[in-house]
């Protein structure tokens, strides 16, 4: 019987991080639920670390997240996609509160949930916080205007249905490959948005999207900033200036 539920975690030396994080998933008690971890070339033994866990590990050469991720989706046999990065949690009934929500909107192709941060050997004083100005669902008409939301894979559930169409995330973008594969899918359809926190965003020192500074604090990285600018342009979205959204919403607990 193939599972309702495929989540998806690409991982790249993240031994620190990755129990953590398949462990907040197998707290949801789903039986419906299939783990598929995939280790994109990692050198520090990060899959080893979740060998005695009931999750499927698919082993690559190191090809970056889009491409892990692409491995991932390839191999799921879920009727519903997600995704979680390998150093955040899931929120407790994060997973349950996105599917339940598609269950009883069968015409609806995907859904999202909103981002908590907690800071890992980061000083709170290095993070800014953002206004909200959450929308009740995302299009690129949203974007368009002006206005922000994160483009992560993994706020998002989607039906395999969708992501037949939308096709493969682009392993060209190392940095905003999620930007380009949101956009494409918001060519297809709206995403609405639940009023519930699903993920919590770990930032710490070793975080891939991130540069640290004394001076300027936590800052998306120039190769991410870049990419997203050369995205956006495609869609004919215009941002004045590229801020670190993933600290936004900040968990002070």
């Amino acid at each position: 019987m193939s599972p309702r539920l495929s989540i998806v975690i690409p991982v790249y030396d993240g031994r620190p991080f990755l129990r953590a994080a398949v462990t907040s998933v197998l707290a949801e008690a789903m039986p419906d639920l299939e783990v598929i971890v995939v280790d994109d070339g990692s050198t520090d033994g990060s899959a080893e670390t979740i060998a005695d866990l009931p999750v499927t590990i698919l082993r690559r050469e190191n090809g970056g997240t889009a491409a892990a991720e692409n491995t991932g989706l390839a191999a799921a046999r879920g009727e519903i996609v997600t995704f979680l990065e390998a150093d955040d949690l899931l929120v407790p009934g994060g997973l349950r509160v996105r599917l339940d929500w598609l269950e009883r909107h069968p015409e609806a192709e995907a859904v999202g949930g909103l981002p908590m941060v907690f800071l890992d050997d980061v000083p709170s004083s290095a993070a800014p916080r953002l206004p909200p100005g959450i929308p009740e669902r995302l299009t690129l008409d949203f974007y368009r205007s002006g206005a922000f939301f994160p483009v992560v894979t993994w706020l998002y559930m989607f039906r395999r249905r969708l992501l037949d169409r939308v096709g493969p995330l682009d392993p060209t973008y190392r940095r905003s490959s999620d930007c380009d594969f949101l956009f494409r899918v918001l060519e297809h359809t709206d995403i609405p948005l639940l009023r519930e926190l699903v993920v919590r965003r770990r930032i710490h020192a070793g975080n891939h999207s991130l540069r640290q500074s004394a001076r300027e604090g936590i800052r998306l990285c120039p190769e991410g900033v870049a990419e997203a600018i050369a995205i956006n342009a495609r869609y004919g979205i215009v941002h004045a200036e590229y801020v670190p959204w993933e600290i936004g919403y900040l968990d002070d607990a």
